[in-house]
């Protein structure tokens, strides 16, 4: 089986991490040869063996333009042309969103044409102003693909209710190499928190979407009645800076620790109780499934357990924490998670489940 697969790029970012772990396993499977089309050089994650990685270069104005225009473009035809000149049974929008990986998928020889959906539209349609303006030029690209496979049950509906359509559709949530992640969690670190002290986490871009302020509210709001509790948040972006001036100027130093992004969190979290997670929406929490992966109890409101595996969503974390204790790590069973997505995987190939245990 000849296999397309167009993404934006290989830089940070969940998306990317999927990514990489989707193409680990395909290369590990007989028959299938796989082309990746990239629109950047820019990456920070490597490809499997095996897997063969090319570039693209259209104009970034492309994503900018109607959907139409940008299919109907000749020199966007001529950008693309690596990926125009083989035949392939399978060809993938990895990206979703993104206008000239879509273009290009969909104008590529291939016998079915496929687009993943990793994140809930209704929701960023309703908290990004910019996606809003995108998407009402490049909504009619969604039913030109044969099918369509969502992350999460949740994701899978958003999209119903906004595009409707009837393409044959498939759940498959991220793959995980949970092997990988416990070992890395073995790495030693300087980095030593209070085992008397109930301590959480978040692992997360410091973004709008995620919402971490309100958790640090949330938690300072416990924190009053549990003052055993401690939040440690890794990761950066646009937002840390306002809560940095919020724990400074609530004086929350010993219940806040700011860590930074840590290229590999996983030590960080193997010494945590539980993740903590507030954000507007998700796709599928990949931050979320690897706490999971290390043994994490997980704490989020009701609206993002739709997006993730066996969580249940609490009412009011704020009474929550307030009573929080110290358990036992939690053994989600992470392994037949692994297994259902590898299923899904072999189900999109090749219309069968071909997984071996």
């Amino acid at each position: 089986m000849k296999i397309a697969i167009f993404q934006t790029d290989l830089k940070t970012g969940g998306i990317q991490k999927s990514l990489v772990h989707f193409l680990d396993h395909l290369s590990r499977m007989d028959g299938v040869d796989v082309d990746l089309f990239l629109f950047s050089r820019q990456r920070h994650f490597d490809t499997p063996e095996g897997i063969h990685v090319h570039y693209l270069s259209p104009s970034r104005l492309f994503n900018d333009i109607p959907f139409s225009w940008t299919m109907a473009s000749p020199s966007f035809r001529r950008a693309i042309r690596p990926a125009l000149d083989a035949t392939y049974d399978l060809a993938i929008d990895y990206s979703g969103f993104n206008t000239s990986a879509s273009a290009a998928c969909l104008l590529c020889r291939a016998d079915r044409k496929v687009i993943y959906i990793h994140s809930d539209i209704k929701m960023r349609l309703k908290f990004n102003k910019k996606f809003a303006f995108l998407f009402s030029m490049t909504k009619k690209k969604y039913p030109l693909f044969d099918e369509v496979v969502f992350v999460t049950r949740k994701v899978g509906e958003a999209y119903r209710e906004v595009l409707g359509g009837k393409q044959k559709s498939h759940i498959i949530g991220n793959l995980l190499p949970i092997q990988e992640i416990r070992e890395k969690a073995r790495e030693p670190i300087d980095f030593s928190p209070d085992p008397d002290r109930i301590n959480l986490i978040t692992v997360s871009r410091l973004s709008f979407e995620k919402n971490v302020l309100s958790t640090v509210k949330t938690m300072a709001e416990a924190y009053r009645e549990n003052p055993g509790l401690r939040f440690y948040i890794l990761g950066d972006g646009p937002e840390e800076e306002s809560i940095r001036t919020y724990v400074k100027d609530n004086q929350l130093e010993d219940l806040v620790s700011l860590e930074g992004r840590k290229s590999n969190p996983y030590p960080y979290m193997k010494e945590m109780d539980y993740y903590i997670s507030e954000s507007l929406y998700e796709g599928q929490g990949l931050s979320v499934l690897e706490a999971q992966t290390l043994g994490l109890d997980i704490i989020v409101p009701p609206h993002l357990s739709g997006y993730m595996y066996r969580v249940e969503g609490v009412d009011h974390i704020p009474g929550l924490l307030s009573r929080l204790k110290k358990k036992p790590k939690k053994d989600w069973q992470m392994e037949n998670y692994v297994k259902s997505c590898e299923e899904g995987i072999d189900q999109l190939l090749f219309g069968e489940e071909k997984h071996e245990d």
